[in-house]
């Protein structure tokens, strides 16, 4: 398989793009968003705080055509072309590279592979000093992407990076103070957390993962509309249904995907119909999952049924537990999604 080949024709796009809309108007070629796409669109208003993050934390605002092409093909790959594929990249971000004014491009699929520290070590290595604010605008693209996804990054590796940006001159003015705010915001919600930093955690690792390998799907915003539930003050017995019917969803979906994903490497195709159990079922006649599996997942599909819902308590902390335990299970049905 030409990988570099493929790449390279995506990235000519997306140079394409940037010669369109590009610094001098304030864009970042075929993404939704440009420079100033920031709160208040960069202005503040006398005697005001600068506002660096935006209210609502989207992971699925930033997009671009090129963007879901590259992760879509990331998808397809096996692991060591995955390694490949993201050294190729890589090679790229460089001021010697004829894609060096896209560099912002990659960095945006290395914050969805999960991986933006390494794409930052190499920007400061070997992009800074550019001719071409290339460097400038991949500082920028974290900016956007930090202060819309704040909730989805871990405080450890916010911090690590405004650590390795504190002395840089460009980073000082058009990210750090992001950086700095969103570790502020992600602190403080680590101290709030009633349900520790393991859960938090187990969601972003959900997250990343499905949109590193399954970009087509709508695990995130599945997940972000379950988490909604847990910012508001109130939490009465519609807003418990209601998010319990969600974890429902989001588990028939993860368990219909890894049932799909199973059943091509058996050779056949999955029969489709609109049982949400037969997923599970066909899983563990494969001998995918156990049987203690099998009824673990059962009995937790009840509990979030209809009929399982209409607990004596329903109360926010059931919700949370509910919540919680969808995560730990789909992470179960990870492990076994990853193993050939």
């Amino acid at each position: 398989m030409d990988l570099d080949k493929k790449l390279k024709y995506i990235l000519e796009s997306e140079l394409s793009a940037y010669s369109q809309n590009g610094r001098r108007s304030g864009g970042l070629g075929s993404f939704n968003v440009g420079l100033q796409s920031v709160p208040n669109n960069g202005w503040t208003n006398v005697g005001s705080i600068t506002k660096y993050l935006f209210d609502d934390s989207n992971q699925n605002f930033i997009s671009s055509e090129n963007s879901n092409i590259l992760l879509k093909f990331y998808s397809t790959l096996n692991s060591n072309e995955k390694i490949l594929f993201e050294d190729l990249l890589l090679t790229f971000v460089d001021k010697k590279s004829e894609y060096k004014d896209i560099a912002y491009l990659i960095c945006f699929i290395f914050i969805r592979l999960d991986k933006l520290e390494e794409v930052i070590e190499k920007a400061v290595k070997y992009l800074k000093g550019d001719d071409s604010n290339a460097y400038d605008n991949l500082l920028h693209m974290v900016k956007l992407v930090v202060a819309r996804e704040y909730k989805y990054f871990s405080f450890d590796t916010l911090s690590s990076i405004s650590e390795k940006l504190e002395n840089d001159e460009e980073a000082i003015h058009a990210l750090l103070p992001t950086l700095r705010e969103a570790c502020k915001q992600t602190f403080s919600q680590e101290l709030d957390n009633d349900e520790g930093l393991d859960i938090s955690k187990d969601m972003r690792n959900i997250n990343n993962y499905f949109y590193s390998n399954f970009p087509d799907e709508d695990i995130s915003n599945q997940i972000k509309k379950i988490e909604d539930l847990f910012e508001k003050g109130s939490f009465d017995n519609a807003d418990y249904a209601l998010c319990v019917d969600r974890v429902r969803v989001l588990i028939v979906s993860v368990t219909k995907l890894v049932a799909i994903e199973k059943s091509k490497l058996l050779g056949g195709k999955l029969w489709q119909n609109n049982d949400d159990k037969s997923h599970g079922k066909y899983l563990y006649d494969n001998k995918f999952l156990t049987e203690s599996e099998h009824e673990l997942l059962k009995a937790f599909y009840t509990v979030c049924s209809n009929n399982g819902s209409h607990l004596s308590r329903s109360t926010k902390e059931i919700a949370r537990l509910v919540k919680n335990m969808g995560y730990e299970i789909i992470l179960l049905l990870i492990n076994y999604l990853n193993k050939k």
